[in-house]
């Protein structure tokens, strides 16, 4: 997804690979700034930890999704074109709120009755 998007990036080695660099030694020397991390099974999610907690010492933030991931790229491509506006909450609301929903964008439940018949 970063590649397709120009955005200069690469994998590296887990920790279980013994290999270094490995993901700790990046992070530890600064050369990322932003770690996309998803995990999957119980190995990676010793990792996870490992990674998480050293990215947080040095206040790089971690992505844990690829949904995550896809906000935030198109968060920071709205930034690099400027179509960014600021708006008050209760506009977001009431844009959501759209007829029969609320303004959380839910449907109001539905009671429902037992026909006598």
């Amino acid at each position: 997804m970063l590649s397709r998007s120009n955005v200069p990036c690469r994998l590296v080695h887990k920790l279980a690979e013994g290999q270094r660099p490995n993901v700790l030694d990046i992070v530890k020397d600064r050369k990322v700034s932003v770690i996309i991390n998803t995990p999957s099974g119980r190995g990676a999610r010793t990792d996870e930890g490992r990674i998480r907690a050293a990215a947080v010492g040095l206040n790089i933030p971690v992505i844990t999704t690829m949904s995550g991931a896809a906000a935030a790229t198109l968060a920071l491509e709205a930034i690099h074109r400027g179509d960014l506006a600021v708006a008050p909450l209760q506009e977001y609301l009431e844009f959501r709120k759209g007829p029969g929903r609320d303004a959380a964008g839910s449907r109001p439940p539905r009671t429902l009755v037992k026909d006598p018949g």
